[in-house]
C-alpha cells in the first residue's frame, strides 16, 4: 500500500494496528524490498490522517494514507487486514464525517479510499469498527455501533459493488450495545461471531451462519 512516502511520520494519537504480509512475486526491486514479508503499522496521527509505518529488515517507510486517497480525517482508531489471495491490503476507519471509510490497494499500487456506510445507505457509525475478511465466501465484513446502540453490518464481496447493511441488533433481537464490537469467522463452524458489551454491562454474543 503507497501513498505519498515523506521523511518523517507524525507522532501517533491511536493505537497502531500490525500485520505482516508476503511481498508479491512479481513486484520489482524498486517497488518492494528483496525479502520475503513486510510488516505493516497503520494507525491514526495528530494530525487525524491514516498513515502506514512499513519496514523488514532496513528502514522504516511512511505512507500518508487518507492524505494521498483524499478520504476524510479520522476521529478513531484504525483496523487493517490482509487477504493473502490477492495480495490487498485494506484499512477501515471512522472519519471525522461519521462514516466508516476503507483505504484499500493491491500489492504495492497506490491506495485508493471509498466511504463504505454512504455506498450501502447505512447509518453512520458511534464506534470504531471491527472488520475481517472470510475466505470461505470471499467475503469483507465491517461491524459497528451505530449512535443509537445498534450494531450494524456491511458485507461485500471484493470488487463487486456496494456492500450490503444489515441490522444485526434488530435481526437478532440482542441488547443495544455500549462500546465498540468485536467480531470474527469460524469457517469450519460455517459461522459469524459478534461479541459486545451491552449497555447493562453484560457481555453478548450475536452468533450467525454464512448465509444468514
Amino acid at each position: 500500500m503507497r501513498g505519498v512516502l515523506r521523511a518523517g511520520p507524525p507522532r501517533c494519537a491511536a493505537t497502531p494496528a500490525t500485520h505482516a504480509d508476503p511481498s508479491p512475486p512479481s513486484a520489482s526491486a524498486s517497488d518492494e524490498p528483496d525479502i520475503t514479508t513486510e510488516r505493516r503499522s497503520p494507525d491514526r496521527g495528530v494530525d487525524n490522517q491514516i498513515h502506514s509505518i512499513y519496514w523488514s529488515d532496513g528502514p522504516a517507510g511512511h505512507d500518508a494514507l487518507s492524505a494521498f486517497a483524499n478520504t476524510p480525517k479520522a476521529s478513531g482508531d484504525p483496523v487493517a487486514y490482509y487477504i493473502a489471495q490477492d495480495d490487498v491490503h485494506q484499512i477501515t476507519y471512522r472519519g471525522e464525517d461519521g462514516h466508516l471509510h476503507e483505504l484499500w490497494s493491491i500489492a504495492a499500487n497506490p491506495v485508493v479510499g471509498w466511504n463504505l456506510t454512504g455506498s450501502a445507505g447505512a447509518p453512520p457509525s458511534d464506534s470504531d469498527p471491527a472488520a475481517f475478511f472470510n475466505a470461505a465466501t470471499n467475503t469483507k465484513h465491517v461491524i459497528y455501533r451505530s449512535v443509537d446502540g445498534r450494531l450494524n453490518e456491511l458485507s461485500w464481496t471484493p470488487g463487486a459493488g456496494a456492500p450490503t447493511h444489515v441490522d444485526l441488533t434488530t435481526a437478532s433481537g440482542a441488547p443495544l450495545a455500549s462500546q465498540t464490537p468485536t467480531a470474527f469467522a469460524v469457517p469450519m463452524k460455517n459461522t459469524k461471531h459478534l461479541v459486545y458489551r451491552g449497555q447493562q454491562g453484560h457481555i453478548y454474543e450475536i452468533v450467525s451462519s454464512y448465509t444468514s
